[in-house]
């Protein structure tokens, strides 16, 4: 259920009347449909990470990331369905306005989606997917090192590399730092 923060002002008063608590909506919706092969949750977890989201919380079924910028409040829920991946958003962006006077207020959007850090996060998370027709024709290098820990992490999981070698690779990686 949402709940949003009412305001009223009665001019020259300057009567405010707010209801609390208020609670950003909670938007879901399709992320990528499913196709002959399942979409890995690392290229979803990669895709936040390459985009500077906190990942909160990665399991088998889903990951969740968060992301304060511009005063957007967003948390993004990734999570697995039999239709393909799909989305939960909880998401609020302050505002200012200008009110009658002239005095700015802030303002907040409880039913604000961001629609095109979710279409950046879709490509993303193609772009990192093991699928053939969305892997990109030429690899570039990783580049960070957090980047290469988790391709290493997704080649292990995938069964790609034995545990041997994801070790080895690993304190390669390691060592650089």
């Amino acid at each position: 259920m949402r709940q949003a923060r009412i305001l009223l002002s009665a001019g020259i008063v300057g009567l405010v009347f707010a209801v609390a608590p208020t609670l950003a909506a909670e938007t879901t919706g399709v992320f990528l449909p499913s196709s002959t092969e399942s979409y890995s949750l690392n290229a979803v977890k990669r895709a936040f990470l390459s985009r500077k989201w906190n990942v909160v919380h990665a399991d088998d079924s889903s990951v969740t990331g968060a992301l304060q910028h511009r005063g957007v409040d967003a948390k993004l829920t990734i999570y697995r369905q039999e239709n393909g991946l799909s989305y939960r958003c909880e998401c609020s962006r302050e505002r200012k306005v200008r009110k009658i006077g002239g005095r700015w207020s802030t303002v907040t959007d409880y039913d604000y989606l961001p629609d095109n850090w979710i279409e950046n996060l879709k490509r993303d998370t193609l772009s990192f997917s093991s699928h053939p027709a969305s892997r990109p024709t030429a690899q570039s290098p990783p580049s960070s090192i957090e980047m290469r820990l988790l391709k290493l992490d997704d080649l292990r999981d995938r069964g790609l590399i034995t545990e041997q070698e994801y070790r080895d690779a690993r304190s390669k990686v390691l060592d650089e730092i």
